[in-house]
C-alpha cells in the first residue's frame, strides 16, 4: 500500500506511517456495583462494597458510587440487594 501525507482531514508526521485515530467505546449505562471499572462485578468490588459499608454522608468511609438506591445518604441493606443482584456480572 502507498500512504499519502495526509489522510483524510489527519496528517501522517513521518512519509511512511498513515495518521491515525483510535476511538473506543465503553458501554452507555453503567454496570451497577462496577465500582473499579472494569466491566465485571467481582472481588475486588466487594472489597469497595465492605469497606464503605454501613455508612452514611459525611463518614469518612462514604463513597457515593456504592449509594445505589434512589434514597440517597447511607449504604445498607436495599444498597446490598442490588450489588448482590450484580454478583458476576459482566459486559460481553
Amino acid at each position: 500500500m502507498t500512504w499519502s501525507d495526509w489522510y483524510g482531514k489527519y496528517y501522517s508526521v513521518h512519509n511512511s506511517l498513515p495518521s491515525i485515530k483510535l476511538i473506543g467505546v465503553s458501554p452507555v449505562d453503567p454496570l451497577l456495583g462496577d465500582f473499579d471499572a472494569t466491566c465485571d462485578v467481582k472481588l475486588p468490588d466487594l472489597a469497595i462494597f465492605s469497606q464503605a459499608w454501613q455508612s452514611s454522608t459525611g463518614d469518612a468511609n462514604y463513597d457515593e458510587q456504592c449509594d445505589m438506591t434512589t434514597t440517597k445518604g447511607a449504604i445498607d441493606l436495599q444498597d446490598l440487594i442490588i450489588f448482590a443482584g450484580q454478583w458476576l456480572e459482566t459486559y460481553h
